[in-house]
Parts: structure tokens; sequence; C-alpha cells
């Protein structure tokens, strides 16, 4: 009788592997003993059984050897490494954008894992999890990459929050900002009056020396209005996205085809 049978370190593995098993289209029935799951009437070949065990292994297994290094090599406590784990997850994926020397994935580990095996219909989880996990020094450097940018989104939050503090308790210098954007900023009043770099300019910032006053953020940092209408090309989401993050509710956005003073950009143009 056809069937595949996988085998798991510990009954909690094999359960977290039953409970993957209803998030896939299988389809089959699966017998449970005690630490072996077996699916009755379903065989792989090499293709198929690596597509459906790879995301178990990114859910399940990525997160056991992220939390083991983190906690044991790095020492971070239960909340930190839960805070982590997906960014370790996230790099786990790519890893030869992070260096040079990470010459395979996860997916090409397990695929070169998988075709080396000769017996399908028995599948030992935990020899996978040592191959893949266990006997890779890499993982020590990955988790170390996934650390940086945990730290570099920390500082990034930190900085979103002074600036909406900020924001908050700053008398807006307009209560109502209309932006066009296209090629640069050009900021408006609401009744269409151009606001001149030099009165932005005048409404200093604490962030002033840090920012770059040509860029839309620095320039509403400073007038901290309470409304802002943005008129944006798709050029420039990357700005928008973080005009977004530091006004959050003020922010209104537009088609750039809408904007209403288009008589009056060819002044401010010149």
């Amino acid at each position: 009788m056809k069937e595949t049978s996988f085998l798991f370190r510990n009954d909690h593995e094999a359960n977290q592997f039953n409970l993957y098993l209803i998030t896939t289209e299988h389809g089959g029935i699966a017998n449970i003993d005690s630490r072996t799951i077996t699916l009755p009437n379903y065989q792989f070949n090499r293709t198929s059984l690596i597509d459906f065990i790879y995301p178990f292994i990114l859910d399940v297994y990525v997160p056991r050897i992220a939390q083991k290094i983190l906690q044991e090599a790095y020492y971070f406590d239960q909340r930190e490494v839960e805070q982590i784990i997906p960014y370790v997850i996230s790099l786990s994926t790519t890893p030869k954008i992070l260096h040079s020397e990470f010459k395979h994935s996860l997916y090409e580990r397990l695929v070169q894992f998988i075709y080396h095996l000769e017996d399908l219909t028995e599948i030992n989880m935990n020899e996978i999890y040592q191959q893949l996990f266990l006997l890779e020094d890499d993982w020590f450097e990955i988790v170390g990459y996934g650390i940086e940018e945990w730290k570099e989104e920390m500082l990034f939050q930190d900085r979103m929050h002074q600036l909406r503090t900020y924001i908050e308790d700053q008398e807006p210098f307009f209560s109502h900002v209309i932006v066009y954007y296209r090629n640069h900023p050009i900021l408006f009043r609401q009744n269409g009056q151009i606001i001149q770099d030099h009165i932005i300019s005048s409404a200093s910032i604490p962030f002033q020396e840090q920012m770059d006053q040509s860029k839309v953020i620095s320039k509403l940092l400073a007038i901290a209005p309470e409304k802002v209408d943005v008129y944006a090309s798709n050029g420039k989401v990357h700005e928008i996205y973080s005009l977004m993050n530091i006004f959050q509710e003020r922010i209104r956005l537009y088609p750039i085809e809408q904007f209403p003073f288009q008589s009056k950009l060819k002044r401010a143009n010149d």
C-alpha cells in the first residue's frame, strides 16, 4: 500500500506537523502514532516532497535554530527573541544577498538533501533538522544579520516616535498644507498660495541639522501642519511611505493629476 511516514524528534514536533497538515492541500487522513505521522495512500516524488515540507521547515525549524542561537550565543531574553525571529526567517530564504560566502539558500539545501535520499516513504525530519541547521555554521551569521536588521528597525521606530511626538507638541505654522510632488516638492497653503522656502527655513526644528531641507519630510516637519493633502507621482512612493509613518492620520493622498492649482505650477517652477 502506498503511504509516506514522517518521523519526528518528539510528540510536540509531531503535533506541530499535524497542525501544519491542516493548512495543506494533501487532502488525506493523517495517522498519528507517537512521534510518527503517516499519510496513507499518499506518496511523493522528490520535487513534490520538497515543496510539501519546505513551509514547515521555514515556520518551525528556522525559529527553533534561531531561538537556540539567540539565547545560547547572544543571551537575548524571550521577548527579544520573538521580535528577532521574523527577521531571521526572512533572511534565511535569500542569504546570498547578505554575504558572497553564502552559497545556498535554505530551499537549495533542502533540495540537495532530498535528492540524496533513496527512500521517500519514510522521512526522518530530525535528520533533516540536523543536516540543514545543526551542521551548518552559516546559521550563526544569518542570525547575526537578523539581529542587525532588528536593531535598525528599532532605531527607525524610535526615530519615528520622536518625530511624531515633536509634531504633536508643535504649534502649526500653517494648519493645512497641500503638497505637489513630482520632481521636487512644492508646498501650497489651502488657498493656493505657494509657501516659499525662506518661510519654511525660518520655522526651525530640533532635527534640522540632520534633515535635508530639499525633502518634503523636512519641509513639513518645520511647518507641523494639522492636515496635509499630498498629490504625488508614483516615483515618490518611498518618501510618501515615510511621510505616512510620521504624520499618520494627518495625511491624505491623491493622484497627482487631481492637483487643484495647476495654473500656479509654472510660476513655482520658474
